[in-house]
């Protein structure tokens, strides 16, 4: 009974994962910029702290 407790949570585990990424997936896809700006923005950001 324990394995089978323990197998169902795993499954439960990774279907909550996936749609867990599905999501903020969704997410970012309504976000105005694109995943280059926000590359290109953080990376400037750091260069002027640093």
């Amino acid at each position: 009974m324990t394995y089978l407790l323990l197998i169902v949570g795993f499954a439960l585990l990774i279907k909550g994962a996936d749609l867990f990424v599905e999501g903020a997936s969704n997410i970012a896809w309504l976000a105005p910029c694109t995943a280059y700006f926000n590359r290109f923005n953080n990376c400037c950001i750091w260069n002027k702290l640093s």
